[in-house]
């Protein structure tokens, strides 16, 4: 048993694998049952990028016992409200449904990570949605630009390969691939069932074991994502036909078990946001940053958008700048702003039982759910001097990778 802002959360890990995390909240007479896999586009590689992605698709689609967009007509007859989402790290699904209707929604879930059908007319079908997904986003300017940059920051490691994958490999991979992913990740050994809400205990675990707990699948065995050194300083331009200019410099910084993730996050809150060191000392354009938290290769990261006006040179200089003045500018009333920031973020992420369902998923699937207690610990703990200490070692020029686009070079 662990407590995590206010609430106390038990996990139960059934005979067969799978990993229960249970939380009783009666503010609202709804409960949030969400399934959780440890497998997305970090898991991938070239030749069937993308595939977890199209598993998502084909889960809403066909099983066993439920035809075609019954799952989805399921959900809204009862009242509930449905929806699934891929992630480098993470695939998840949720339903959100009124206390008394609860236990439909383990049925589904139970019914999709057992009996899930791919036929290859369907799979056609769904691969030409995803295909007019993918031009959407190549199409924009934006989604382009994060997209190369990924590419760049993570040389040799496989989140530089975009979760909705390469054009080649979603226009080739078969429907069978697709059915031996789903049989190989989704299994209860490697699946995280969160379920928050207005329901007992006693009633909410006698439910999993009657749906899961029958469910025999192998466990998807060692699987070695690519560890991947970052490089050194590294650049690329892309040309867009946009009325402005855009950088983006990102700096590898480590993962969240690591002494040093905690304080790397509080520099990105310092940095950040309308009242943050960055646009405190940049009144030329508009300047941001944030960590983007992965599981295995976190970054900090620095993004702008300036006038053609402004030279590329210019703007990554003056923002090297700032950030090498921190050291000497950082004040105890700036880290308790960002301590404040980060520990508001977190209650945020409790604020529903949907909201706290996915804070509990997501920690759990990028690591363990104690990491909640742990990082509330660290930020309290954190001084001054660590955040010096990590901008001095991370933080460097050597380490960077800078993306810019616009009309010219």
């Amino acid at each position: 048993m662990g407590i995590i802002i206010l609430f106390a959360w038990e996990r139960i890990i059934l005979d067969n694998g799978l990993t229960v995390i249970y939380e009783q909240d009666t503010t609202f007479p709804v409960v949030s049952v969400q399934l959780w896999y440890r497998v997305g586009s970090a898991y991938e590689y070239p030749g069937i990028t993308g595939i977890s992605h199209l598993l998502e698709h084909m889960m809403f689609r066909k099983t066993k016992n439920l035809d075609y967009g019954e799952y989805g007509e399921r959900v809204r007859e009862l009242g509930g409200e449905y929806n699934g989402a891929t992630s480098y790290d993470y695939t998840f699904y949720y339903i959100n449904i009124a206390k008394d209707r609860w236990e439909e929604a383990l049925k589904l879930e139970s019914e999709r990570m057992q009996n899930l059908v791919v036929d290859s007319a369907d799979f056609e079908r769904e691969r030409k949605v995803v295909l007019e997904e993918y031009l959407r986003g190549i199409s924009n300017p934006l989604g382009k630009f994060y997209r190369e940059f990924n590419y760049l920051l993570y040389l040799n490691h496989p989140y530089r390969h975009p979760i909705i994958g390469y054009r080649s490999d979603i226009e080739n991979i078969s429907w069978r691939e697709v059915y031996e992913h789903y049989e190989k990740f989704y299994s209860p050994f490697n699946a995280v069932l969160v379920i928050v809400g207005d329901v007992e205990r006693n009633e909410m675990l006698e439910a999993v074991k009657e749906y899961f707990g029958h469910i025999r699948k192998k466990p998807p065995g060692k699987i070695r994502i690519p560890e991947g050194e970052e490089g050194g300083e590294r650049r690329m331009f892309i040309r867009e036909s946009v009325p402005y200019r855009k950088i983006a410099m990102g700096f590898p910084v480590p993962t969240r078990g690591d002494p040093d993730y905690t304080p790397c996050l509080l520099l990105s809150y310092i940095l950040s946001g309308e009242r943050g060191y960055l646009k405190k000392h940049i009144k030329e354009f508009d300047v941001s940053a944030y960590l983007n938290r992965r599981k295995f290769k976190p970054a900090l990261i620095v993004t702008a958008t300036f006038d053609e006006k402004i030279s590329y040179g210019h703007a990554e200089s003056l923002i090297l700048t700032v950030l090498s003045s921190l050291p000497d500018s950082l004040t105890p009333r700036m880290l308790k702003r960002a301590k404040e920031k980060a520990i508001t973020d977190i209650y945020s992420m409790s604020s529903s039982p949907f909201m706290r369902a996915n804070f509990l998923g997501y920690l759990e699937c990028t690591g363990h759910v104690e990491d909640g207690d742990t990082l509330l610990g660290q930020i309290e703990k954190t001084k001054i001097e660590d955040i010096k200490r990590v901008i001095e070692k991370y933080i460097k020029r050597e380490r960077m990778a800078v993306l810019t686009m616009g009309r010219e070079p």
